[in-house]
């Protein structure tokens, strides 16, 4: 709840942009140029070699699973380690959603949510050790470097190693087999 700023005294309730825009907003996924991207002025993240080592890896292992976000002017929202990635391995063109949806203002919201939200949440480490153990030979079949994961070969063998002495994860016996997760 706000006081408006048209003199009146009478608390008015905040209308969310989603309320504003009754129909829920679709994106689209485009390719453009990579000389047509902008990396916004302000720094808001930094990245270091290993990080952008890491997306060059993933970018050759599995391509692209998720764009690059942009404004109208294709400055980058979200994504920077991405393009820088993508300009290292001398990609012409990136897929990016451009938010054409949203004011210069709601870009700024936007900006900082999504780089603050790739921040938040922890693993759980046990899961991890699980997963990773799971994709071991596959990135051996593949040859796929460990790096392009995140991790150094020692800290994958430190996870992996702490699953060794976990149980497996069985499926449930009560499910159906085509349920059993």
């Amino acid at each position: 709840v706000y006081l408006p700023q048209d003199g009146s005294k009478r608390p008015r309730k905040r209308v969310s942009h989603q309320q504003a825009n009754s129909a829920p907003t679709r994106i689209a996924i485009v390719y453009v140029p990579t000389s047509q991207l902008t990396a916004y002025a302000r720094k808001l993240r930094q990245h270091d070699e290993k990080h952008i080592a890491a997306c060059m890896g993933s970018l050759r292992a599995v391509g692209w699973a998720a764009p690059i976000i942009v404004d109208e002017s294709y400055t980058v929202v979200d994504g920077h380690a991405l393009l820088i990635a993508a300009e290292r391995l001398g990609l012409d063109e990136v897929p990016v959603v451009v938010l054409s949806h949203l004011s210069a203002d709601l870009v700024k919201v936007c900006r900082v949510a999504l780089n603050r939200m790739s921040a938040g949440g922890r693993w759980e480490d046990a899961a991890l050790a699980i997963e990773l153990c799971e994709i071991e030979p596959i990135l051996d079949a593949y040859d796929i470097e460990v790096e392009s994961l995140g991790l150094t070969p020692a800290e994958f063998d430190l996870i992996t190693s702490a699953s060794s002495a976990a149980p497996e994860e069985q499926p449930d016996e009560s499910l159906p087999e085509e349920q059993a997760v």
